[in-house]
């Protein structure tokens, strides 16, 4: 489990079990460096990687211990949320500023940004892939 905290921080959490009548959980990772709130996080299908969406304009991949691995900062107002495509290979993240832009995941293309959606009339709140990831 994944939560965004108030603190510029994501945890992650490993739930372990039920113990005594309750699910057992403990940390596992903490990650930071986005210099503003996190307003998003999502795992990746396979659930090694995970993409946080933040106030500073960024996106930012993570290995699920813990390691920054991308940093996508191409976005002109604040990212509200993100998302992974079902085959992994992007991660959409969706802005402020009525943009939807499309990132290379998979750290193979030379160009980073591989799509842009352009024409909502205000900011774009949620980001959800159909299971073709189209």
């Amino acid at each position: 489990v994944a939560a965004v905290l108030s603190d510029l921080e994501v945890k992650i959490w490993d739930v372990e079990g039920l113990k005594d009548g309750a699910w057992s959980c403990s940390v596992k990772s903490h990650l930071a460096g986005h210099s503003q709130s996190v307003n998003c996080c999502r795992f990746s299908p396979d659930d090694t990687s995970l993409c946080t969406a933040s106030r500073d304009r960024s996106l930012r991949l993570w290995e699920a211990v813990g390691t920054s691995t991308r940093f996508f900062d191409g976005h002109q107002k604040d990212v509200i949320a993100s998302s992974f495509s079902p085959n992994g290979k992007l991660v959409a993240g969706s802005d402020t500023n009525k943009m939807l832009l499309l990132w290379d995941a998979t750290g193979l293309a030379t160009e980073e940004l591989r799509g842009r959606a352009e024409g909502h009339r205000k900011g774009v709140l949620c980001v959800a892939w159909s299971d073709d990831s189209r």
